[in-house]
């Protein structure tokens, strides 16, 4: 960095979104703290956002085409 960040304004901002948050932890991971359990986890987690996503969609565009007719 060109110059130091000063201490009052904010660090990293915890990301908000599932797919960040688990990038993140990927990029923290390292050959002592990466093993199938921890990736598997993040696996599930992703399978999760993805069900819930689909869900919320469904919803949405029944909503909609029940507002249409």
């Amino acid at each position: 960095m060109a110059f130091p960040v000063p201490s009052h304004l904010p660090r990293k901002s915890p990301p908000q979104d599932v797919s960040s948050r688990i990038l993140s932890q990927i990029a923290e991971a390292n050959s002592k703290t990466l093993n199938a359990e921890l990736a598997l986890s993040w696996i599930h987690e992703l399978d999760k956002a993805i069900l819930e996503t689909k869900v919320s969609f469904v919803s949405l565009f029944e909503e909609l085409t029940r507002d249409s007719s």
